[in-house]
């Protein structure tokens, strides 16, 4: 193989090589999946019941746009049960925010109650 046929493929190589990465780039910030910002509500919510425990599944009622601060607010509906028994509805709203990445390259979503 000549010296400019190893030069033209290594060209062709870097310019398909950049174009996946400014392709992957872009993709990037399509948003929360809705099972992601579910699994992040669910460990919020049950890290901060003080005694009541989560008795339904977590439904999303409305999903809003992102926010100039990167939160994407997801208001959703629930079921707890209470110390004492009885039984209470929430309707709340929570921001979605990313968390980074993990380990094993997995995006990693955080979950706060809109004030």
């Amino acid at each position: 193989m000549s010296y400019k046929r190893v030069r033209l493929v290594l060209v062709f190589l870097l310019i398909a090589v950049m174009a996946v990465v400014v392709t992957g780039c872009a993709k990037k910030d399509a948003g929360v999946k809705d099972e992601d910002a579910i699994k992040a509500i669910q460990t919020t919510i049950e890290g901060n019941t003080k005694g009541n425990k989560l008795t339904s599944p977590i439904v999303i009622l409305e999903k809003g746009a992102k926010k100039q601060t990167g939160e994407f607010p997801f208001k959703v509906e629930y079921t707890l049960t209470l110390a004492d028994g009885s039984t209470k509805k929430e309707a709340v709203t929570y921001n979605i925010s990313s968390g980074g990445v993990n380990d094993m390259g997995v995006a990693v979503w955080n979950a706060a109650e809109a004030k």
